[in-house]
């Protein structure tokens, strides 16, 4: 059956999509001419009609739809020559009824199986739809995160989750190198900023010469006076050679003592000493002087290098080591020239110098990187679109491999999961469609071997018999496949039906189709059923029959062994909808209500809790059961009621029902009566004034009236379950209702033995 409907962009359905839900077994749509009904029916019957509009069936299964409206009677009258007949199974075959009710049956259990498929299958799609929006968050999540520094490279998807999360899946199999972001992050900023330009080399340090000076002969040589001199023993065994060399100094200005002891100095000291401090002392003690000033040029160029390095720093270069290691190397320097000097003033020491390699090396490594950095740059904007496009693919390469890589093993595990389990029940599906399409040429052949058109046929006829219908009835067609309209002597009707009898007929040939079939398989599928304004053209007594026939189609939607599962009625006569939706007693199933409205030329469909549509004489009955009504008013209402219902009846014997009561109340009868009688007041029509204490005394009366009429059934109808028992006891004990007017009985329906 059908659970909901949404009518948009279809005919006066112009504005904000119209949905219709929580239907029902029975659904009673009430609107007038033009308010839209017909196109609920045409959505129904025939979704094509509007493609914005849509059907939903329950388990997603639709089923064949039958659909009274006026595009069936064109179809159905194309010529009045013939018309297709209408199939149904024969009394006589026994045997195929069961094999075709037991086939039916398991369809049935086969449709509730498919019912229960369809809906895991949907669970399942909505397990995967999840699965996608979840990969989605997570991926978006990583989008934001490195939004900033890759912005370029995710060009094009930074609004679009469902489509950046496609790339994400897409870049799983890109062939790049997997690099650390901070490279990532930093070539970001040369390939996608502003256009960039080339960067120089930076020259190496000169420390080679200086490195090479650390290790030269002249810092271990002691420069020494000559041996073979007298006093070189002494000198040699007192070891101060550089205290004498020191002294030779003051010699000149001592006047023939010595300088620091004043005692008289030898006549040949100062020729002794001037022989030991030769020209080989005076050689090595220059060249150590030069050593010591080339030292000294060679580090200050080192120096002026590394100063210059940091003046002018490449963007590459790591400045801030670099200076750290200029510190160092200069305290080095500064420990160096102490050292230096300090020998020159004693020359016979041996010093070592604080060698500056590693320093000096650790430099020119971070020049070889700058340098290595500046020619990778370089490159880098000879051959710019290249490199977008390789540190694009290195960017989703590091997502994808990194930051989501356990993200994206747990999405492609749970989806293999999840699709197999679809796959299965896709399977099952496959399945149970093929055994329920099996199931149905069983009883499409089963159907064609027991099949008639005769049945309805005669019902037909003899139901237009029964109303009067003498001037033509319907025979078959030679071909015995197909209906004639003919006169009583056999002639052609041609075009002389009225169009009320044409409605007729035509209704009575749906109603026998809801059985059957134009085909000889098919008449026992389970329907939808929709009557659209079926009465137009129709006068009272014809409007009461099918009023009657509908009601019992609405009955078997109710039920679970008709193969009608779901009814619409659509109408915009009153009394056509009060007699469709009228109830002797509750029928099973559901039932819902709606009003079809069209303000400002625009439709909308309201949906009631119960009947919106009432007569006027349904609400007399509702207003007599008002509590704290007044005693004029409820009288006013009962005679109204009275007056329409034996009115309408005719044939009553108002004094044998006012005798059946007690004196003291025939004067209560006599006053709700009157109006009966004579159809309006009369001058003794207040003779008798209620009160509200005597309220009670009418509705016992009232009730009485009915009961002791023999339309206690009316009564007990139409009456609100509030007042059913008032007066019931009294009326009880005065015995059996008389009866004077015999209940119209309910005239019988050929054919549809099934109960519709």
């Amino acid at each position: 059956m059908i659970e909901s409907m949404k009518i948009a962009r279809y005919a006066s359905y112009t504005g904000e999509p119209v949905v219709v839900e929580g239907l029902g077994d029975r659904n009673y749509f009430f609107g007038s001419n033009g308010s839209g009904k017909s196109s609920i029916g045409n959505v129904i019957a025939d979704r094509a009609v509007s493609s914005d509009s849509d059907v939903v069936w329950q388990g997603g299964q639709p089923l064949k739809t039958h659909v009274y409206n006026r595009d069936f009677i064109a179809r159905t009258f194309v010529s009045m020559d013939g018309f297709k007949g209408v199939f149904t199974l024969g009394e006589d075959a026994k045997e195929a009824k069961d094999r075709i009710d037991a086939a039916n049956a398991e369809l049935s259990k086969l449709g509730l199986d498919l019912a229960n498929q369809s809906a895991a299958l949907k669970a399942k799609d909505d397990d995967l739809a999840a699965l996608e929006d979840a990969l989605t968050a997570d991926c978006w999540v990583q989008k934001v995160k490195h939004d900033d520094d890759f912005k370029d490279a995710l060009h094009g998807l930074r609004a679009d989750r469902a489509k950046f999360k496609t790339q994400v899946l897409t870049m799983r199999s890109v062939a790049a190198d997997l690099r650390p972001l901070p490279e990532l992050q930093d070539k970001a900023r040369t390939v996608f900023g502003e256009a960039p330009e080339k960067e120089g080399l930076i020259p190496g340090l000169p420390y080679a010469e200086l490195v090479a000076c650390e290790s030269d002969p002249l810092l271990t040589t002691k420069i020494l006076g000559k041996a073979d001199v007298d006093i070189a023993a002494l000198i040699k065994h007192l070891g101060n050679s550089d205290w004498v060399g020191e002294g030779r100094g003051y010699l000149p200005d001592s006047g023939g003592k010595c300088p620091f002891c004043q005692q008289p100095l030898p006549s040949n000291l100062e020729s002794d000493l001037n022989d030991y401090f030769d020209e080989t002392f005076v050689q090595q003690t220059r060249d150590y002087a030069q050593f010591v000033a080339e030292y000294g040029r060679l580090a200050a160029g080192v120096q002026t290098s590394i100063e210059h390095l940091l003046s002018e720093p490449s963007r590459f270069l790591d400045s801030a080591n670099v200076k750290c290691l200029k510190e160092a190397f200069d305290a080095q320097i500064a420990r160096n020239v102490e050292r230096l000097v300090a020998k020159q003033k004693q020359p016979s020491r041996v010093v070592a110098l604080v060698g500056a390699a590693d320093v000096l090396g650790e430099i020119q490594t971070l020049v070889d990187a700058t340098n290595e950095k500046t020619n990778a740059h370089n490159q880098t904007v000879d051959n710019l679109d290249d490199e977008r496009g390789r540190l694009t693919a290195q960017v989703w390469k590091y997502l994808v491999e990194t930051e989501l890589k356990g993200t994206l093993d747990k999405y492609v595990a749970d989806k293999r999961s999840k699709t197999d389990a679809k796959k299965a029940i896709e399977g099952r599906i496959a399945l149970t469609n093929e055994a329920i399409e099996g199931l149905r040429e069983q009883v499409a052949s089963l159907e064609k071997q027991t099949t008639s058109i005769m049945p309805a046929l005669n019902a037909i006829n003899v139901l237009l018999a029964n109303l009067g219908f003498t001037g033509f009835r319907l025979v078959a067609a030679e071909d015995e496949r197909s209906y004639r309209l003919v006169r009583a002597d056999g002639t052609k009707v041609e075009d002389t039906l009225s169009e009320g009898e044409k409605s007729f007929v035509t209704f009575l040939y749906f109603y026998y189709l809801l059985k059957g079939s134009q085909s000889e398989s098919g008449m026992t599928d389970d329907v939808v059923v929709v009557f659209d304004d079926p009465v137009s053209s129709l006068d009272s007594d014809i409007l009461f029959i099918v009023s009657t026939l509908i009601r019992r189609v609405c009955k078997e939607a109710g039920g679970g062994d008709s193969n009608i599962k779901q009814v619409f009625v659509l109408t915009h006569n009153v009394y056509f909808h009060k007699e469709v939706t009228f109830r002797h007693e509750q029928m099973p199933g559901s039932e819902t209500f709606w009003l079809v409205r069209k303000p400002d030329a625009v439709s909308k469909v309201v949906k009631y809790a119960t009947n919106p549509v009432q007569t006027s004489y349904q609400l007399l009955w509702q207003e007599i059961a008002k509590e704290d009504l007044s005693s004029e008013t409820i009288q006013n209402a009962m005679r109204r009621i009275l007056e329409h219902y034996f009115n309408v009846l005719g044939g009553i014997r108002l004094d044998d029902v006012i005798a059946e009561f007690s004196e003291s109340d025939q004067i209560v009868c006599h006053s709700l009566l009157s109006w009966v009688n004579d159809g309006s007041h009369s001058a003794d029509d207040d003779l008798f004034v209620c009160t509200n204490d005597c309220a009670d005394t009418y509705q016992r009366v009232f009730r009485g009236i009915f009961f002791k009429s023999g339309h206690e059934k009316h009564y007990l109808m139409m009456c609100p379950e509030s007042m059913r028992e008032v007066g019931a006891e009294s009326v009880a004990d005065e015995g059996i209702p008389l009866g004077l007017v015999k209940p119209q009985s309910t005239m019988e329906i050929p054919g549809r033995s099934s109960g519709v």
